[in-house]
């Protein structure tokens, strides 16, 4: 015999506790068990069949060292993976690497030849240029209607990690090492 169960729909709000943030967000979830029992917490249980989030939750990395317009469109990307938009998410993550390169001054025809440039100049090495040559793939495929397969969450966010670091490499590595080289000199000018 099989045992019916009553499903029960719960919402609550919750306020963003990133003083940077501080908006609201919805969650609701499903459950079979009745939210009003007594060992329930009033707040969603591992065994809750759903939980969703509105808006959901965002992987928020801050760009404080990289240009404005490049920054935006990085956080822009984040947004994009965070509602599930993993073909939007790439198009965007090639486009930062497209303007990170323009933000050099290599303005070279097409992104495969930026990247490249961008190695010529010492700029990215190693590792990251392949990778670099794999956000574009992807972000191509995205930009010219080349879907054959849809693109997976684990695809989506490795793309988009490997945008972070290339942002990292050209704009935060180096804008930390003359942070720390002024501390230094500044140490070095107070005890003479």
């Amino acid at each position: 015999m099989k045992r019916s169960f009553q499903s029960y729909v719960t919402d609550a709000a919750y306020k963003c506790d990133n003083p940077k943030c501080g908006r609201y967000s919805v969650v609701s979830w499903y459950t079979d068990y009745d939210p009003s029992d007594h060992y329930r917490s009033g707040e969603p249980e591992e065994y809750d069949r759903t939980v969703i989030w509105s808006p959901p939750p965002i992987k928020r990395p801050e760009y404080p060292d990289v240009p404005d317009h490049i920054a935006k469109a990085a956080s822009e990307a984040w947004v994009c993976f965070a509602h599930s938009s993993y073909i939007a998410a790439c198009a965007v993550a090639r486009s930062v690497i497209e303007a990170a390169a323009k933000s050099f001054g290599i303005t070279v025809r097409g992104i495969e030849a930026k990247i490249v440039a961008l190695n010529e100049k010492n700029l990215i090495w190693g590792d990251l240029v392949a990778s670099a040559h794999l956000v574009r793939q992807f972000g191509n495929d995205a930009a010219h209607g080349d879907i054959v397969e849809p693109v997976t969450v684990g695809e989506a966010e490795d793309v988009l990690d490997i945008m972070d670091a290339l942002l990292h490499q050209l704009f935060s590595t180096p804008a930390r090492a003359l942070r720390l080289e002024a501390s230094r000199q500044q140490r070095r000018d107070q005890t003479g």
